[in-house]
């Protein structure tokens, strides 16, 4: 052992492959109770091409086990002597129900406990120190599946407008137009009130509800509260709802029953104007799948 420029060394004359040099740690007696150990990869010459790991052990039970090493290539091994392959930086061993915890000692706010960066530095996924998790890219679920990339909720918006394009009046109460986004299905419901007193005509068209609309879906259903409703045309009470992508917008149309024996059949195919009375309501909701895949 010689001591130069404030370094120590423990020297090993033998090049033998895959041998040792060591510094032993005894607590008491002369009695080794850790290990520091650096290990030859292969022979140690002098040809400046020499590979080395450097682990550690330590005593339990009076059975020394090594429990900690790092190797040649950088990678960090807690009670393992190999990596499950050769780009893993970190790997941890254990039998035990624990086997890597990070705990915040702040309990405000969000800290990350665990955080993932791309090479940009730029924050793809963490894990929150109460519980949250954000990952940019989704959260798939085997190997093979569809990537969940969206969850959502929200307030929507709904406008009415007739055969013409004309705007009609509306009424509407905004925590009871809302939706559910879940990756590329939306859930919507909504409650509107007719406030139309202009001369209108024609198909009533419902737009307004969120995201892009992957073509022709048919689904939900729809209420038209009339109070007292009476047979005949004035009086349809609801119905499904006709969901379609039209020159950049997305819209429903609603469609009335045409059952003979139940309430005569319907006089036109979809909800027109005259046939939703004035100040009355329209309860409704339906599923429908979003542009995406």
């Amino acid at each position: 052992m010689r001591a130069n420029n404030n370094t120590i060394l423990v020297s090993n004359s033998d090049a033998t492959a895959t041998n040792f040099t060591a510094l032993d740690l005894a607590p008491a007696n002369s009695i080794v109770g850790a290990r520091i150990v650096s290990k030859a990869i292969g022979t140690f010459g002098s040809s400046g091409a020499e590979t080395a790991d450097l682990f550690f052990e330590t005593k339990n039970a009076g059975t020394s086990t090594e429990k900690l090493r790092i190797t040649s290539t950088g990678q960090l091994l807690v009670n393992t002597t190999s990596a499950l392959h050769s780009d893993v930086r970190l790997q941890s061993n254990s039998a035990g129900g624990y086997n890597i915890v990070a705990k915040s000692t702040n309990g405000n706010g969000g800290f990350q406990n665990f955080t993932g960066l791309a090479s940009n530095d730029t924050i793809t996924s963490y894990i929150t120190h109460n519980g949250r998790g954000y990952f940019e890219d989704g959260v798939q679920f085997d190997s093979s599946g569809e990537v969940l990339n969206s969850y959502e909720t929200g307030q929507w918006v709904p406008e009415v407008i007739d055969a013409n394009g004309s705007n009609y009046s509306i009424n509407y109460t905004a925590n009871e137009c809302r939706y559910v986004r879940i990756g590329n299905l939306v859930y919507c419901y909504y409650n509107i009130q007719n406030a139309e007193n202009g001369s209108k005509t024609g198909d009533l068209r419902f737009r307004g509800w969120p995201f892009t609309c992957f073509g022709f879906q048919v689904g939900g259903s729809f209420w038209v509260d009339h109070s007292s409703p009476s047979s005949g045309l004035g009086d349809i009470v609801g119905g499904i709802h006709y969901i379609n992508r039209i020159s950049g917008n997305n819209v429903v149309y609603w469609v009335k029953p045409t059952d003979k024996s139940g309430m005569g059949y319907a006089s036109s195919r979809y909800l027109q104007h005259g046939q939703w009375s004035f100040g009355r309501w329209i309860y409704g909701s339906f599923t429908y799948h979003i542009s995406g895949s």
